[in-house]
């Protein structure tokens, strides 16, 4: 029977619908929000994690301004900025805020879900209130798997891959005390491993060491050249759990054995470090004979989504799940200019590699700098770079078409993993015909509210706003019949 609905109800039903549509823009690269890696002097004390706003001026007008949200201002109407850019069109493009975003020591049930945003958004506010656009920063647990009708027949060697430079060199910032030479340039990110991959990176750039004076929980440790950082096995833990929950493909690069790995004791140390490989992941190892060409589709029905690339030669001899370690692309570039003119090259060139290529988009600081600059640091380079890096995607046709895995250091501040998506979503546009084969059955995932931070960076759940929520209690009131066609539309 035809459900007949009144002027009022009809304006309700749209109203509505404009609140279920319109509520982010996942893949919108012109309004975004990263978190830098630079260290800034705000109250008297050394602060980290700013939370930086990016727009277009392509995408503003004169009275237009750009704002910091808590939570969705279409969501939640009438919701106060915390912080806004008033010209935006005087502005360089990006502005780096007086707020900082604490740490997410979140657990592994309220990191996998799909899309959930940290309750930080930015939006484009016209000059009356509206808000415009509106995007966040954004979890991207299940990325890869949430396009499988794009990549199931996709070249593992043609997707974009987003990687983090040195992933187990990570160690939060506390205090200027615990800012020392050491600290400042061997340490490459933030967040620990699983964070990492929570939020979309789906290539580890690992360094092993092996110490035997060490041996708790394992005597392999995560380097960085020399120094060493923190042992192995929680980081191959966090791996096994990621790949346990999510039906996502990871790249594990053991690039460099860089400490204990002798000539007279090599091939017992490595037999010792693909023992532990072969414990924790076992099956879930892609074989190297699949080569690089191996489509996405095969990784997913196989339930193989791990390439482990592994820097010694003789071990891949004897174990067909060490990969050819991962050919890094590195600029060895003191100036952004020659890091910009070597990614140049080596985008144009990917396309002729026989393996999984990575562009590390670092750069090196020259030893005497080092020692004699108190400022200079890692972050202070990664933040000069990752403010680069979406430039260059948008500018560099290369860079959107070819690359491979892009690497960098402090990820959060360079908006990759969104850059990754929107690329991918380029080169691979949705098949409205795909089917999965028969054999393959998806691993489901359940979507996620904001995580949501306190001051002091507590999480929380957030509702989906209370006009949405009112206005759905009404409409279901008035007829159970229009809350399934609000369902179908939501579909």
């Amino acid at each position: 029977m035809k459900t007949l609905l009144t002027p009022t109800l009809t304006m309700l039903l749209n109203l509505l619908s404009v609140v279920q549509s319109y509520r982010l823009l996942p893949r919108n690269s012109d309004l975004f929000i990263t978190i830098s890696s630079s260290l800034s002097r705000h109250e008297g004390r050394t602060v980290s994690r700013q939370v930086e706003l990016h727009w277009s001026p392509d995408v503003v007008t004169t009275d237009d301004k750009i704002a910091l949200f808590r939570q969705h201002p279409i969501d939640s109407p009438g919701v106060k900025s915390i912080f806004e850019v008033t010209h935006p069109l005087t502005s360089s493009g990006n502005y780096k805020m007086p707020v900082m975003m604490p740490y997410l020591n979140f657990s592994e049930s309220q990191t996998l879900g799909n899309g959930s945003c940290v309750n930080l958004f930015i939006a484009l506010v016209s000059s009356n209130g509206t808000p415009l656009a509106v995007n966040c920063l954004r979890i991207q647990s299940h990325w890869m798997s949430n396009m499988r009708n794009q990549l199931w027949d996709a070249p593992l060697n043609k997707v974009l891959i987003p990687g983090s430079h040195n992933a187990g060199a990570y160690r939060q910032f506390s205090s200027d005390k615990s800012n020392n030479l050491l600290t400042r340039y061997s340490f490459c990110q933030d967040e620990d491993v699983w964070t990492q991959l929570a939020f979309g990176i789906r290539f580890l750039d690992i360094r092993v060491g092996y110490y035997l004076n060490k041996p708790v929980p394992s005597p392999f440790y995560v380097n960085h050249d020399f120094v060493r950082i923190r042992n192995l096995l929680p980081i191959l833990e966090d791996v096994q759990k990621f790949l346990d929950q999510t039906d996502e493909i990871v790249i594990l690069d053991l690039h460099r054995f860089p400490s204990g790995f002798s000539r007279d004791t090599a091939d017992d140390v490595h037999e010792q470090l693909v023992g532990i490989l072969q414990s924790m992941f076992g099956d879930l190892m892609a074989p190297r004979y699949w080569k690089e060409t191996v489509p996405l589709g095969q990784l997913w029905s196989s339930g193989r989504r791990l390439v482990v690339g592994y820097a010694d030669a003789h071990m891949r001899k004897k174990y067909d799940f060490l990969w050819h370690d991962v050919v890094h692309k590195w600029a060895d570039a003191q100036k952004l200019s020659e890091l910009e003119e070597y990614a140049k090259r080596v985008a144009h060139n990917i396309r002729s590699s026989r393996f999984l290529s990575a562009l590390m988009l670092s750069m090196t600081l020259p030893t005497m700098q080092m020692v004699t600059n108190p400022l200079g640091s890692v972050r202070t380079v990664a933040d000069l770079v990752n403010r680069a890096v979406p430039q260059w995607f948008r500018e560099i046709k290369d860079f959107r078409d070819n690359l491979n895995v892009a690497c960098v250091d402090y990820f959060l501040g360079s908006d990759i993993v969104s850059l990754a998506i929107q690329v991918n979503d380029l080169r691979y546009p949705p098949r409205s015909d795909w089917v999965p084969p028969k054999n393959y059955t998806a691993m489901t995932t359940t979507a996620r509210p904001v995580v949501k931070l306190d001051e002091e960076g507590a999480r929380g759940d957030s509702s989906d706003g209370f006009f949405g929520r009112t206005l759905r209690r009404f409409v279901k009131l008035l007829d159970p019949s229009i809350e399934k066609y609000l369902r179908k539309k939501r579909k």
